[in-house]
């Protein structure tokens, strides 16, 4: 969804998202493509009987099967990450590791998955590095965590890569809205209900942001207001 699909005006979401670089936002995107990609082969470990991780229900996750490439292309350009890796636990990312061996028993951390939580988890600590505002707007990280992951050393990011596949969700999965709609419209080639799942995204992400982190004339914009379509 590039920024200049986001409402200019009482929304507030283009201002604020506009000082992270475009170079990021374009990383983003190929995150977000990689991993409905992964979602897809998820769906296909089901369908042989393999197990799958945690997350979307069944029936979403099946309907990726069916979308074309143009439109997983489409929900790709979200703005934020439609990932999550337990950013919103500090506790955890604070603990350095602590239980990581007795994690490992998760059923599930096929090479697939290994391999994009080892992406995922540099481009964090990348973009932990160079912007907070971009690490709270971009990937739910929250202040606390900010903090903790900036300084993990790269061996222990290569160590959560190992064993920690698990720590991969879909962001919002139990949201009511966000998925089905952002599926069904992708299928349905409607763009103008389609920027509105996505904006949907951009608003439930403002909410996860500490006040601090936002701008204070942009504060008014974290409230969502998407409703389904009927």
């Amino acid at each position: 969804m590039p920024l200049d699909r986001l409402p200019a005006g009482g929304g507030g979401f283009r201002p604020a998202l506009s000082p992270i670089p475009p170079a990021l936002r374009e990383q983003v995107r190929q995150l977000n493509r990689a991993y409905l990609e992964l979602l897809r082969a998820d769906e296909e470990g089901i369908t042989a009987g393999f197990a799958s991780p945690p997350g979307l229900p069944a029936l979403v996750v099946e309907m990726l099967t069916t979308l074309p490439e143009s439109a997983l292309g489409q929900i790709a350009e979200c703005p934020v990450t439609l990932y999550n890796l337990r950013f919103e636990d500090a506790a955890f990312w604070a603990g350095g590791g602590t239980g990581l061996v007795a994690d490992v028993t998760e059923s599930y951390g096929k090479v697939g998955e290994r391999s994009f939580v080892g992406t995922a988890l540099f481009f964090a600590w990348h973009v932990a590095q160079s912007s907070e505002l971009a690490a709270r707007l971009l990937l739910a990280m929250p202040s606390a965590t900010h903090v903790a992951f900036r300084d993990l050393p790269l061996a222990q990011l290569h160590r959560y890569a190992a064993v920690c596949p698990w720590l991969l969700q879909p962001r919002w999965a139990n949201h009511a809205c966000f998925w089905p709609d952002l599926l069904r419209t992708a299928a349905q080639g409607d763009q103008a209900a389609l920027d509105a799942a996505l904006l949907l995204g951009v608003q439930l992400a403002f909410t996860e942001v500490e006040p601090a982190a936002v701008p204070a004339k942009h504060a008014g914009a974290a409230t969502p207001r998407h409703r389904r379509r009927r």
